[in-house]
């Protein structure tokens, strides 16, 4: 079986602080006996580009004995709505990123698991979805309600309502990423940050699969 690991800098490696052989989906991989790894996590990646790096690699691969584990990363990394003009500074700009509003932010991130998830297990490619951010919202009847049973009952969703990754550390571990003077608990963790959060995502696999 072969892994295909997609994320945002949570998920890959920082020379002086943590290499990949470290961290959480190392340790998946190993218990799923993945005879071969891509990490194809890069800094600064929004959840559209992490999971459209999956889209790509699956396409291209579609014969391949892969299991994919998608890493959601922060919902403020945001698509702004393209203005008339071509320059970066006239797109990003206050009146742009003023039109963000998380709940819309989360909603859409929920279409896009929905329409990953249709898509994996139309060319039966086996998954993890993991939350490395903040936990989304627990409001069953409110506007996410067409698809919080959705992603309540799939056991594969492992970590959007409890035991984030932010969530985790802040809450229940008190580990602090090496960098959180600048990020908070949204800073990066390093060996044993991960070493705990694995152990965390084990049990819940166990649980839950």
């Amino acid at each position: 079986m072969n892994i295909y690991n997609s994320g945002c800098s949570f998920t890959t490696l920082h020379p002086l602080f943590i290499n990949e052989d470290q961290m959480y989906w190392h340790f998946l991989s190993k218990d799923l006996g993945a005879e071969t790894v891509i990490n194809d996590s890069m800094h600064g990646s929004s959840n559209n580009l992490i999971i459209q790096r999956i889209y790509r690699h699956c396409l291209s691969n579609l014969d391949a004995d892969t299991f994919y584990i998608i890493n959601l990363t922060s919902l403020n990394r945001m698509d702004l709505e393209q203005s008339k003009s071509d320059r970066i500074e006239d797109v990003l700009n206050m009146n742009a990123v003023s039109r963000w509003e998380w709940e819309t932010a989360e909603l859409v991130t929920y279409m896009q698991i929905a329409g990953l998830v249709a898509f994996l297990n139309s060319y039966n490619k086996p998954y993890y979805i993991i939350n490395n951010s903040k936990v989304f919202e627990w409001d069953p009847p409110g506007p996410r309600k067409p698809f919080f049973n959705f992603v309540k009952d799939n056991p594969r969703i492992l970590n959007l309502y409890k035991y984030s990754r932010y969530d985790f550390h802040e809450t229940y571990s008190g580990m602090k990423p090496w960098d959180y003077d600048l990020y908070g608990w949204n800073g990066h963790d390093g060996p044993a940050g991960h070493l705990a959060y694995y152990h965390k995502l084990r049990e819940i696999i166990q649980n839950r699969i």
